[in-house]
């Protein structure tokens, strides 16, 4: 190729004869000298060093190799980051700084996830084996037991022959049992049991939004936030400790939290909020959105709005969570139909969350149409404490600031 940089006209050519050859080496040598051609024009002497990598295809020498970057999401024990990088060097480096522990682990990806295996040098271009957008899961601990099997397309998991006899409905306890054992079987590098479908709305196995339910225990909307940021293990133990961090917000600022605004004294507010019977709402969700520096979509069943914490503070993630007038869950893309939790993505970027903000507005208008919340304005509940009949949300929080009681069911 001699000294200079060829002209404009040369390159197409050259480009592919790179692909046709299948030489990236040389590939990533013409890329370099379009990017200063278009740039700066010709770059004059361009000389190698003793020693510098030779084209196996040309036999010129390379003087620079200019790797392009690609966005990835890496999915984490510890919850969801994105990375700009260009080779497996700077991968790797990402993530043995964002664990916290000393353990091997193995790298998965594709669909479904598969080990990367045997790991790619440092010096490997990740465009060579990954695209701008692709989701790594990092599983600490022995690989080989807990593969991802391939499920071959176009081959769904089919039901088993309906019972002659209608079933009755499953609880929702048999549902998180069947579940469980799809995860198992998958994670044990099994086929799914006979009787479940590949989808529960008829898709084919492909990405998804969906709902990851957390427990009804007065903490959902912490639980939800630390499942999506950390994942489902320990959720509760942390949620516990996001009811601290919202408490010294409050203390740290109390222009800002005044009374007025909190409905009560900032000291009664603070002993109030970390009690584990009592929930949270839009301050919190205002607060642990600066806390963990993420947009927090918050979804409502009911009137279909969808409420966006952090917009505008140009934070470069975003959890999508989904409540139902009493209740908050988390709402995940899962890689395809009954993949293991471990596998969900609930940290989304926000610079491309669009897809996923659709295909969550298409789900609460479904579960809008199907009347699957609860009108906290007329919903009766009961005091549990001291069993007074109360009617919608106002009257609970009436009560609750006058007696202290804030353990409440519903009845009909």
């Amino acid at each position: 190729m001699g000294g200079l940089v060829p002209t404009s006209s040369v390159l197409p050519s050259m480009c592919r004869e790179a692909t046709q050859r299948n030489c990236t080496h040389h590939a990533a040598i013409v890329c370099y000298m379009q990017y200063h051609w278009n740039l700066v024009g010709p770059v004059g002497d361009m000389t190698p060093a003793p020693g510098a990598p030779r084209c196996f295809f040309t036999g010129t020498f390379a003087p620079k190799l200019i790797m392009a970057h690609i966005r990835l999401r890496i999915r984490l024990p510890s919850g969801q980051t994105t990375l700009d990088a260009s080779t497996m060097g700077e991968l790797t480096a990402h993530i043995n700084g964002a664990l916290e522990t000393t353990s091997s682990y193995t790298l998965l990806a594709g669909y479904p996830p598969q080990p990367i295996e045997p790991l790619p040098a440092a010096e490997e271009a990740l465009s060579n084996f990954l695209k701008s957008g692709d989701t790594i899961v990092v599983r600490v601990g022995a690989p080989a037991a807990v593969a991802v099997p391939v499920v071959p397309p176009p081959a769904p998991l089919l039901k088993s022959p309906a019972p002659e006899q209608p079933a009755p409905a499953a609880a929702a306890g048999d549902m998180e049992d069947e579940e469980m054992q799809i995860a198992l079987a998958l994670s044990l590098g099994q086929a799914a049991p006979a009787g479940f479908m590949a989808g529960a709305d008829g898709t084919d196995g492909a990405e998804r939004i969906m709902r990851r339910v957390v427990p009804a225990d007065n903490s959902c909307l912490f639980a939800a936030v630390a499942h999506a940021m950390h994942g489902s293990a320990g959720r509760r133990e942390r949620a516990d400790g996001l009811r601290q961090v919202v408490a010294g917000a409050v203390r740290a600022d109390p222009i800002q939290f005044s009374e007025a605004m909190l409905g009560q004294d900032p000291d009664a507010y603070c002993a109030w909020i970390t009690r584990q019977d009592t929930w949270g709402g839009h301050i919190e969700l205002a607060i642990l959105s600066k806390h963990f520096g993420v947009e927090i979509a918050a979804f409502d069943i009911q009137t279909t709005r969808v409420d966006v914490y952090g917009q505008g503070e140009e934070y470069p993630t975003r959890i999508l969570l989904l409540y139902d007038g009493v209740h908050y869950d988390l709402l995940v893309k899962t890689l395809f139909d009954g993949a293991p939790e471990e596998l969900d993505v609930s940290v989304f970027d926000a610079h491309t969350v669009d897809g996923a903000m659709v295909e969550a507005h298409s789900l609460v208008a479904e579960q809008h149409g199907l009347r699957k919340f609860t009108d906290t304005s007329k919903f009766t509940l009961r005091c549990l404490v001291c069993q007074k009949g109360l009617v919608g949300e106002a009257g609970a929080l009436e009560h609750a600031k006058s007696t202290g009681h804030a353990n409440f069911c519903e009845f009909k």
